[in-house]
């Protein structure tokens, strides 16, 4: 069994990262297999909206980076994303991530029955709902599974300074934790 935690933050070593990084930690002293991914560097193109008939079958027409998650999450267990807020909303990069990921829809849904958490950094209190609807909807237009007790949110304003909040830190680890007991509970059934 394999979980794939996803950075959608810009930054490299960002608080977005360390939490996804301890998140699968968590993942790891469960026993199972994980990836580690950060879309900071990724050529991502946003969606051209391409009409139904063109957007199927997981190949998406444009060629970029998004080639590889086209192939790997439809086999793994569970997928953590992550990213900061920004402007109220997600990262612009893991927004293009989201829509395209579309073609995994049609005509089977790829990653239904995947399990999903999301982390969610902010530099004030409120502002991650807006991204915790639209991962959640993510999540739930593939047919995933988003248990309750693997969504986070944390409060961070400078680089780095969740690595130094102990608590924090303990959430994401517990976050990965449920995240592979849930894993392996829907493989028993």
């Amino acid at each position: 069994m394999k979980i794939v935690g996803i950075s959608g933050s810009p930054r490299k070593n960002g608080n977005t990262e360390i939490l996804v990084k301890e998140a699968l930690k968590g993942v790891e002293e469960e026993g199972l297999k994980t990836e580690f991914i950060s879309l900071a560097g990724k050529n991502i193109n946003y969606c051209l909206g391409c009409p139904k008939s063109e957007c199927k079958e997981g190949v998406c027409k444009i060629k970029d980076d998004m080639q590889e998650f086209y192939e790997l999450l439809p086999k793994v267990d569970g997928i953590i994303l992550g990213s900061p807020v920004y402007y109220t909303g997600p990262t612009g990069l893991i927004k293009n991530f989201i829509d395209r990921l579309r073609c995994l829809i049609r005509p089977t849904k790829k990653l239904k029955g995947k399990v999903g958490g999301v982390i969610v950094v902010g530099g004030r209190s409120g502002h991650s709902i807006t991204e915790f609807i639209l991962l959640d909807s993510m999540c739930g237009s593939h047919e995933m599974i988003l248990p309750g007790g693997v969504c986070m949110e944390c409060f961070a304003k400078k680089l780095g300074e969740v690595g130094k909040n102990k608590k924090t830190l303990e959430d994401a680890r517990e976050l990965g934790k449920k995240l592979a007991k849930f894993c392996k509970e829907l493989e028993k059934k």
